[in-house]
């Protein structure tokens, strides 16, 4: 019969205290009256897992993997690699520089909290190759980084009698994407440019009489 003031809430990783239950089967809050008797003397602390969210995030990639949600204590399976177009998949970390905790694809782990697991890429190395595309002379291919911003190498050395160069497009009939002269270019895949060409006009012609009257004449275009 006598009243007691239940204990105030105890604390358990991963869980959140949900209250006292005695051997009836009541529930009790912490901290409020109670009053022992033959069936209300032992009091046993109720559990509720935490759940917790694994987040992705693609940073860039084709696609996200769809959010996991698990209680602690479950465990849960990383999602697989994902593609991103010029890059490498580097795998998951905690942090988008790649410095925090690598969380590798298809293993299982067990989440202490909720977690956000950011995609980590390499960028692939590629070469942009020049085609004279009529013209004479050759360029060495540019060294590129997927994603990084180069100047084209100056075209000093193609040349085209009878033709000015006027720049350089992804297609050779110069109906792709066109690049001025040492444009700075980003590309994601090996890519060849082909030099554009522009004919140069005559000049006005010149005449040049032996004799006058009907003979022979000479005309240079220029």
């Amino acid at each position: 019969g006598d009243r007691i003031t239940t204990a105030a809430a105890p604390s358990r990783a991963g869980y959140v205290f949900a209250g006292w239950i005695d051997q009836s089967g009541q529930t009790f809050n912490a901290g409020v009256q109670y009053t022992v008797g033959l069936q209300h003397y032992l009091l046993y602390a109720q559990w509720s897992a935490i759940n917790y969210q694994i987040n992705y995030a693609a940073a860039g990639g084709s696609t996200t993997p769809i959010q996991a949600a698990k209680n602690y204590g479950q465990t849960f399976t990383v999602a697989n690699a994902v593609s991103r177009t010029g890059y490498t998949f580097a795998g998951w970390n905690t942090l988008t520089t790649g410095l925090g905790t690598n969380y590798l694809e298809s293993a299982s782990y067990k989440p202490a909290a909720s977690i956000t697991l950011y995609a980590n890429w390499t960028a692939n190395d590629y070469t942009v190759s020049f085609n004279a595309n009529g013209g004479t002379g050759t360029i060495t291919g540019l060294a590129i980084k997927a994603g990084t911003a180069k100047a084209l190498t100056s075209n000093t050395a193609i040349t085209r009698a009878g033709y000015t160069f006027a720049g350089w497009n992804t297609l050779a009939n110069g109906t792709g994407t066109p690049f001025a002269n040492s444009a700075s270019v980003t590309f994601y895949a090996d890519t060849i440019l082909f030099a554009q060409w522009t004919v140069v006009a005559p000049g006005a012609p010149s005449v040049t009489a032996a004799t006058s009257g009907n003979t022979t004449a000479v005309v240079t275009v220029l």
